[in-house]
């Protein structure tokens, strides 16, 4: 019912569109040490781990880098706060809607970079349970909300959509962008705690 492309943001008061990133590698650039804000959720490291992004040992790699910069850490509202308040001029993960909403409906300072390879996309669906008491009530509220009526109001009121109806802003960015989104089988893989137990190490190094 909703997807949620990450890509990198930026404060354009302060960083010019021309001086902005390109790609996930120019992030690594020595110029942006102690002013870029890094997630520390596991989700886009995750992400990027699978087979069919960068694979694992390549995520690490990237990891311990984009570390080496002395970035300040948090999670999505704060980074995108401080990328607004200009704390952190750049944030190598924000959410595309909300940044293109901040900027074109409030007219702040907020720049997108569209250009990486691949964009990152969180899959958020609606699940009816097992048992549920009014299953077909919920049924016909999570097929609502698939339909042409029901993703508008989703892009008016959460400012996001779903990159699978079509005619959608998401569906659209798709179309132009290799999009990376959670694999299942990845995810119960045996190794993927071991994933999240190494990058979880990585950000609690001092």
């Amino acid at each position: 019912v909703d997807t949620q492309f990450v890509v990198p943001i930026y404060n354009s008061r302060i960083i010019k569109p021309q001086d902005a990133p390109r790609s996930w590698e120019d992030l690594l650039n020595p110029k942006w040490k102690g002013k870029m804000g890094v997630l520390v959720n596991y989700e886009p490291w995750d992400l990027l781990a699978q087979p069919s992004a960068w694979g694992k040992e390549k995520t690490i790699a990237f990891l311990k880098k984009l570390l080496e910069l002395n970035p300040k850490l948090g999670r999505l509202p704060e980074s995108h706060q401080r990328v607004l308040s200009g704390e952190t001029p750049i944030a190598a993960f924000g959410l595309w809607e909300p940044t293109l909403f901040y900027r074109d409906r409030r007219k702040a300072p907020m720049g997108v970079v569209e250009t990486v390879d691949p964009a990152l996309a969180y899959v958020y669906i609606f699940v009816v349970p097992k048992g549920a008491r009014s299953r077909n009530a919920a049924t016909l509220v999570a097929a609502a909300m698939m339909s042409k009526e029901g993703q508008e109001l989703h892009q008016k009121y959460r400012n996001s959509a779903s990159m699978f109806r079509p005619g959608t802003l998401a569906a659209e960015f798709a179309k132009k962008h290799r999009i990376v989104t959670p694999e299942l089988d990845f995810m119960l893989n045996k190794d993927f705690g071991e994933l999240n137990k190494e990058i979880s190490a990585l950000f609690s190094q001092p």
